[in-house]
């Protein structure tokens, strides 16, 4: 087991100042070194001369340039021959964060400048749908309102008058260049996770601008090509138009709140943050929904609750995120050829984390795959109404194509439909299909899901529909609220301020229902 890391906390290299040089921490595990062999490291593809004969050492890069690299540590044998085991990791070296490049998307980061187009993509070849098909906006309508339909004329119109002021602040903002020196900014940017920790964290982004009196600007190229803007023109490419970039970079902080860095959590929930992050530009990284640290800081949670009452994500969501035209023409296409007039149940299978450990794990756990997968047909079979008003039909969304097979074994086959499109997170097609799921599945009347999955956080929270969910034990029961839930809380229980008796909302329950 190879890992390479920051020997300044622990968590993932990621440069995100100047540091020269550059030293990275490689630990190595279940090898004995040197009698088993020993390790090389690469960067960028080129050997670095350093050959490594101890399991936990600090290595020191060579001077780079800004950009992304890729540092990998091969191990050998003692005769010097490659194991085939390796490890490797890309980082980012920058003195303008406007500038820095997504390692999975061959684009910069502040495109597109529009909307950009289909053929330009990587992976959407695999679509198969007749683009000019694509011009009407009549499928966006018909969405927007299959997500009504089951809200009350109060739900529907909770969070409208904070919504309106940050569209009034908004338009004024971005009307008027000449400010932007003056104006603080937060700018939301995607990492390479699955697009439903892209949505939670933008979600929490969000708010976290509400709080801290900024205007909320979007930097990531998925969202931007999957995703219109709302009421509010999100796009941050305008800023380096205007502005400076040694001005931007003087004035700006990254906050990285991703998973491995549990550093910068706290102080979302301890501090006031106009005054802890004074900056003016404030890039966000996330992978989580943070939202909940914002909610229990004493200062916030009343107008938090005030703005959005207990639907919290839900009625953020329905405003902020408003798929493409060609996004909604391929929902509403599958939904008039399959769940028209038909009793939906929603079902969700992730096997990525199947029973809690790795698909290369459960590849070659036979009890696990004979185990696990009935437990969702049983408890849809329970979630079926006895005398449904129309016919049911179960949709399932799945990360594996085995489970296509086994769900007709279990449903039958005449009950089961699926989107058929490429199961990746490696292009733009596989997240156009993420998408695509997520809101078939959030459009169901009824939804079941896989615990702790942000894939099912997210359809059920945009829908408002506390969903059923399957456990790790292969039982299944009723979840309390239709919210994500916040992974890392625990991160936030050795806080200064932390209130283990106050602190208490279904935010923040336990993420893995027993």
């Amino acid at each position: 087991k190879i890992r390479i890391v920051s020997p300044r906390d622990g968590t993932r290299v990621w440069v995100d100042e100047d540091v020269s040089p550059l030293v990275v921490q490689l630990q190595i595990k279940d090898f004995d070194m040197p009698r088993e062999g020993s390790a090389r490291i690469f960067g960028n593809g080129r050997d670095m001369g350093v050959n490594i004969v101890q399991n936990e050492m600090a290595v020191t890069v060579p001077e780079i340039a800004d950009g992304t690299h890729t540092i990998e540590v091969r191990l050998v044998d003692p005769e010097g021959n490659e194991l085939g085991i390796n490890k490797d990791t890309k980082f980012q070296k920058f003195t303008a964060l406007e500038k820095a490049e997504h390692v999975e998307y061959p684009v910069t980061a502040e495109a597109p400048r529009s909307d950009g187009t289909l053929d330009r993509l990587p992976g959407m070849e695999q679509w198969q749908f007749d683009v000019a098909s694509l011009e009407t906006q009549q499928p966006v309508a018909r969405l927007q309102e299959l997500f009504r339909r089951r809200l009350t004329e109060q739900q529907a119109a909770r969070g409208n008058k904070i919504l309106n002021l940050v569209k009034e602040r908004h338009d004024r903002v971005m009307s008027n260049p000449a400010s932007w020196k003056n104006e603080r900014f937060l700018i939301f940017r995607n990492i390479a996770v699955g697009l439903g920790n892209q949505i939670e964290s933008m979600v929490s982004a969000f708010v976290l601008a509400l709080v801290s009196n900024r205007t909320f600007l979007v930097d990531a190229t998925p969202i931007h090509h999957l995703f219109q803007p709302p009421e509010i023109a999100w796009h941050y490419s305008p800023i380096p138009d205007h502005v400076n970039h040694d001005y931007i970079y003087e004035n700006s902080k990254l906050l990285d709140l991703r998973w491995s860095n549990p550093l910068d959590f706290p102080q979302l929930l301890c501090d006031d943050v106009v005054e802890s992050l004074p900056q003016q530009y404030l890039f966000v990284f996330s992978d989580q929904y943070y939202m909940p640290s914002l909610l229990h800081n004493h200062r916030y949670q009343n107008k938090i609750r005030q703005w959005f009452g207990g639907d919290i994500f839900g009625t953020i969501a329905r405003w902020l995120l408003k798929p493409k035209p060609w996004v909604a023409d391929e929902v509403m296409a599958f939904y008039d050829r399959h769940l028209r007039d038909r009793t939906v149940i929603g079902v969700q299978v992730r096997t990525a984390t199947m029973k809690g450990f790795d698909i290369e794990y459960m590849a070659y756990d036979s009890f696990a795959w004979n185990d696990f997968p009935p437990a969702y047909w049983k408890c849809a079979l329970l979630q079926t109404p006895r005398n449904p008003p129309k016919p049911v039909v179960y949709l399932l969304v799945t990360d594996h194509p085995k489970i296509r097979k086994i769900a007709q074994e279990g449903l039958g086959a005449d009950n089961v439909v699926w989107y058929e499109q490429s199961i990746t997170r490696k292009n733009m097609g596989g997240h156009a299909t993420a998408l695509i799921d997520i809101i078939l599945l959030s459009i169901s009347h009824d939804i079941l899901t896989t615990s702790m999955s942000t894939f099912g956080y997210v359809a059920s929270g945009w829908s408002s529909v506390a969903p059923m969910v399957v456990t790790y034990q292969s039982t299944c029961l009723r979840e309390i609220t239709s919210q994500p839930c916040f992974h890392k809380w625990s991160y936030l229980m050795t806080a200064q301020c932390y209130n283990k008796q106050a602190m208490i909302s279904p935010e923040v329950r336990f993420c893995g229902p027993l």
